[in-house]
């Protein structure tokens, strides 16, 4: 695999994350209860909104169902802006904001600038 088609499935990978994140936070669900709502281990849905590791599609695809994005929302790479945008918006959306979870967004931000560049 090229260089760059690695890059694209890394960014696609964090994007598709923090989309994930974001419809389930304006939702107001924490993992857990999203977890209990489709039947899955919600440390598993922490690793797939923190782009840790892909999980099978069909486990993405009935997250993404549930919190009604679309294949191709998910699929269609973003700008770098607007991957912030959806990364600033989530972090208004979190309960919890503590020095982890702050940290965790601004790397998360830095992680894109990074990539973009």
């Amino acid at each position: 695999m090229s260089n760059a088609a690695e890059e694209l499935i890394v960014l696609l990978n964090v994007q598709i994350g923090c989309l994930l994140r974001y419809e389930r936070l304006k939702l107001r669900l924490s993992q857990q209860e999203l977890g209990l709502e489709i039947g899955m281990d919600s440390t598993l849905i922490g690793r797939i909104e923190r782009a840790l590791n892909f999980s099978s599609w069909d486990k993405i695809y009935i997250y993404a169902q549930y919190v009604n994005i679309t294949a191709t929302e998910l699929l269609s790479l973003k700008t770098r802006d607007d991957l912030r945008e959806i990364v600033e918006k989530s972090f208004i959306l979190e309960s919890k904001k503590s020095p982890s979870t702050k940290l965790y967004y601004e790397n998360l931000k830095g992680f894109i600038n990074q990539r973009y560049s």
